[in-house]
Order: C-alpha cells, then sequence, then structure tokens
C-alpha cells in the first residue's frame, strides 16, 4: 500500500546522502509499487547483477528494510554486497 511518492521520496533522500558524501550516482534501482516481499521485483535482481559485475562501489538507501521486505533477500544481498566490499549506506550512516 505504498504511496506513489514514496519511491520519489526515497530517490530524493538517497541523492542526498550522495550528495553530502560526494558520491556520483550511476545507478538508480526501484521497485515502485511492488511489494519488497517478492521476488517478482525487476530493480532487486538488476541491482544484485550490478553487484556482482563490479558496477557498484556503495550501496546508498533510506533505510536497510528498503532493500527487501523479506529477511531472506535483504541478507542475500547484504553478503554478496560485503563480499564485493561495498558500503551500504542508510540515512543513519554505514550498515
Amino acid at each position: 500500500m505504498q504511496k506513489t511518492s514514496s519511491i520519489d521520496d526515497q530517490e530524493r533522500v538517497c541523492r542526498a546522502i550522495c550528495k553530502d558524501r560526494g558520491y556520483t550516482v550511476m545507478h538508480v534501482f526501484s521497485d515502485g509499487a511492488i511489494s519488497g516481499g517478492t521476488d517478482d521485483r525487476p530493480g532487486y535482481p538488476s541491482l544484485l547483477r550490478a553487484i556482482q559485475s563490479g558496477q557498484v562501489d556503495v550501496l546508498v538507501c533510506e533505510a536497510i528494510d528498503r532493500l527487501g521486505r523479506d529477511t531472506e533477500h535483504a541478507a542475500r544481498l547484504q553478503k554478496t554486497a560485503r563480499f564485493r566490499g561495498i558500503d551500504i549506506v542508510t540515512t543513519g550512516g554505514v550498515v
């Protein structure tokens, strides 16, 4: 039951984090109006592929639960990022 503005708001927050930290935004992955608890999200596998292929140096998200409502998805993503030496940064700092 996500508001349509929610994705835009999250992207705005993430871009502000990037600006504050001097990061260059190279990719934006999103799954607007699709539940984070499902595998049927095009942005999630695209993000995983980008991480695995070395296209991501830092992953910025508003909050860690924005990566997926399913703990298995979030844990897999965190594990993959950590293995690749990629920091995950949220409004609270580095996860």
